[in-house]
């Protein structure tokens, strides 16, 4: 029996006279010896004595007996007389916790007293004794209430009469019961025989009363891979646990202790949560409401829950993480060719060929020195060109012309090598790595969506979180959408695996006219969305009209059971929430503190462990597949960019030759312009050359030459 803490022991002492006897307990000398005796085992300090009031006769108060103890003993005594349970109560709210309080049952109102104590529930938090006859609580009309956790211990003082000599034994005893519709356990701790020194069992309560026969526990529960698969609930919502880690402790603790269960799913299939106005749901208010006496199942320990249920020891520590959909070839045939530079290397790039060539052509027309004057359409030709490491044949002379020439080549140089060098990268290579690894990450990101499971105390946590980054994505990743809370985790999975329609053209989302047209489009929204909802329920990948990308939370212990040996989805590194999980009692339950100590040596003896190794999946051999070979898929892009070129030349063809008829001809016999045919490249370069010779022999003036350039007009360009 320990004394001290947060708790107390409440010792009662039952005096048996021998016959004839007038002395009480304390006044006979083997009972002041034992009392002395029993106050240095437990090292007490303080001592209470509490006598009902009206009682009479010199038995009924040993002042002077407590005097002597007390002038032997280094303690505080006090004697105090009360009219009920009630008034000792509020004695021991301002006494100290680790006193031991004495009673006795010499009279019926000495019983009265004690039974009204015991009603008070003070037998669970307090030391006390009382002198009495043990028959008179067993036989009383109504019975004192010592629940499983009482602090009670019996001490009854027995007088054996030989024909030699009187044999004085005290014998100690606790009572308890398990629960108030089964009988008194009676369990003796030990005897004393007059010795110095008292000899009792130090160990706690729990580590004696483990014995729960005739117990019947009602059970709630939720599965909750790979701690509990149960069967399908019937009209009454019944079920049965039928396998799992929590199946086979919450076995072994059966075993041990002797009880028996029934479960059953709380009516809203939630975990459990509270409400603004403080109302719990799911199983934790089948427990409160005192429908149920105990969560077997995996029930995460949080702050709120843990001051309306009583945990015990956790099966396992868990944590949230970040599930995604893994990396692969996919998503880079749609990305192979896009996917090399981030949005603003892209802007960059088209601000460079929108910029550029206008400044080659302003150079070339406003210098005085310049011979070779380049108009906006063969600047840009010069451009888009040079990104295809094509050359040209235009000869500018000025310095500033050659200095936005040699800028336009070798910018696009640099473009073109890093371009091409990740393109091979991404066409050969299948990266599986995830650029998320964060809830920063995510929110900093902003094209995904953030779901978990309804009705968890995730929803808690984000909803009400004092911290800026969970209420961010709160707001901006999980509330807008109220489908990203899901019913499941399977479902929740499901959706991250779907592929949608923005995820393989990245940039398309941010143009507020096509996500118009995507709207108007009523009759392909529905039939998108019907498609959807039927591969859905199959487990199949699907091609969805949604803008996000969506990411699932959820406890990486039920990630590994559920999806340990698949390769199509990826935890994060960031691990979130991480707390223990596992069973509950109602708040204050006896039934804590002998589950405690059983888990405790479950625990220490690897008995948990090997549990735990039981239902793990093998691990999943998801490699780096290395180098792979090229096919249509990853081709695919490039194939549709040519076809899409082919058809938008074959729909301008009628428009030019349209334009000619109406214009361009009569607008040609105007100005009587004469289109000659292109020349050869070897021509070209044989009258550049012969001019070039006049020029240098100065038989051909400068006017003379422009004008041999322009008969026959020859279309400039690039030479391939």
């Amino acid at each position: 029996m320990k004394v001290g803490g947060d708790w107390s022991i409440l010792v009662v002492f039952f005096v048996l006279r021998a016959e004839g006897s007038t002395n009480g307990f304390l006044q006979s000398p083997e009972g002041q010896r034992f009392f002395s005796a029993y106050v240095r085992a437990f090292e007490i300090r303080r001592v209470n004595v509490f006598r009902p009031s009206g009682t009479v006769g010199g038995d009924a108060e040993p002042v002077g007996v407590l005097r002597v103890l007390w002038a032997g003993l280094p303690l505080t005594l006090s004697l105090q007389r009360v009219h009920s349970g009630r008034e000792v109560s509020v004695s021991l709210e301002a006494s100290d916790s680790t006193a031991l309080n004495v009673v006795f049952l010499h009279t019926p109102e000495d019983l009265s007293l004690f039974l009204e104590i015991t009603q008070e529930a003070l037998v669970r938090h307090y030391t006390w004794l009382v002198l009495g006859d043990i028959r008179l609580v067993t036989q009383a009309g109504p019975s004192p209430r010592l629940p499983l956790d009482n602090l009670v211990t019996f001490a009854s003082l027995n007088t054996t009469i030989t024909n030699v000599t009187n044999v004085i034994q005290i014998d100690l005893f606790e009572m308890y019961t398990v629960h108030d519709d089964l009988p008194y356990v009676t369990h003796m701790l030990g005897s004393w025989q007059g010795q110095d020194e008292l000899d009792l069992p130090k160990e706690d309560w729990s580590d004696r009363r483990t014995n729960l026969t005739g117990l019947h526990l009602r059970c709630v529960t939720l599965p909750q891979e790979p701690f509990t698969y149960v069967s399908e609930p019937d009209d009454q919502l019944k079920v049965d646990i039928v396998r799992g880690y929590a199946k086979d402790v919450w076995d072994t603790l059966q075993e041990i202790l002797g009880f028996t269960y029934t479960c059953r799913k709380p009516v809203d299939g939630t975990f459990g949560s509270m409400s603004q106005d403080g109302a719990w749901n799911g199983l934790v208010r089948e427990v409160v409401k005192g429908r149920a006496d105990v969560v077997v199942t995996s029930l995460d320990h949080t702050e709120a829950r843990a001051r309306a249920l009583d945990f015990i020891t956790g099966l396992r520590e868990v944590g949230y993480r970040l599930v995604v959909r893994r990396p692969g070839v996919a998503e880079q045939t749609w990305r192979s060719f896009t996917g090399e530079f981030l949005p603003d290397a892209w802007m960059g790039t088209m601000a460079f060929v929108l910029l550029v060539p206008p400044c080659l052509a302003l150079c070339s027309y406003f210098s005085p020195v310049e011979t070779e004057k380049v108009n906006l359409k063969d600047a840009y030709t010069l451009a888009i060109g040079a990104f295809a490491v094509q050359g040209s044949w235009l000869e500018v002379r000025s310095t500033s012309s050659r200095i936005v020439f040699a800028t336009i080549f070798f910018a696009t140089l640099l473009v073109y090598a890093h371009y091409t060098s990740a393109l091979v990268s991404i066409l050969t290579v299948s990266s599986t790595v995830t650029d998320l690894s964060s809830l920063q990450s995510l929110l900093a990101d902003g094209t995904f969506q953030l779901g978990f499971e309804a009705g968890t105390f995730l929803e808690v946590e984000f909803k009400n979180s004092k911290q800026w980054l969970f209420r961010e994505v709160w707001n901006k990743l999980v509330a807008p959408d109220p489908s990203n809370l899901v019913h499941s985790d399977n479902e929740g999975i499901k959706k991250v695996l779907l592929l949608t329609f923005f995820s393989f053209f990245p940039y398309l989302p941010h143009l507020e006219i096509f996500r118009m047209m995507i709207e108007s489009c009523t009759i392909t929204k529905r039939i998108f969305i019907a498609f959807n909802q039927h591969l859905l329920n199959s487990n199949c990948f699907v091609l969805q009209v949604m803008k996000e990308k969506f990411v699932f939370m959820m406890e990486e212990n039920q990630f590994a059971s559920l999806l340990g040996n698949k390769c199509d989805v990826v935890l994060t590194k960031g691990r979130y929430f991480s707390t223990e999980t596992g069973f509950a009692f109602s708040l204050d339950s006896p039934l804590k503190k002998v589950f405690d100590v059983k888990m405790l040596r479950m625990r220490d003896a690897g008995i948990l462990s090997r549990l735990w190794q039981k239902w793990q999946p093998p691990t999943a051999l998801c490699v780096d597949p290395g180098a792979i070979a090229l096919n249509i898929n990853h081709l695919l892009t490039a194939f549709l960019l040519l076809l899409l070129g082919v058809v938008l030349s074959a729909m301008l063809l009628p428009c030019e030759r349209l334009y000619w008829n109406l214009i361009g001809k009569t607008k040609a016999q105007r100005n009587k312009i004469v289109l000659a045919p292109t020349i050869s490249r070897a021509e070209t370069r044989a009258n550049i050359s012969r001019l070039s010779q006049g020029v240098a022999n100065r038989n051909v003036g400068q006017a003379t030459i422009v004008q041999q350039l322009r008969q026959p007009v020859i279309r400039r360009g690039f030479l391939y």
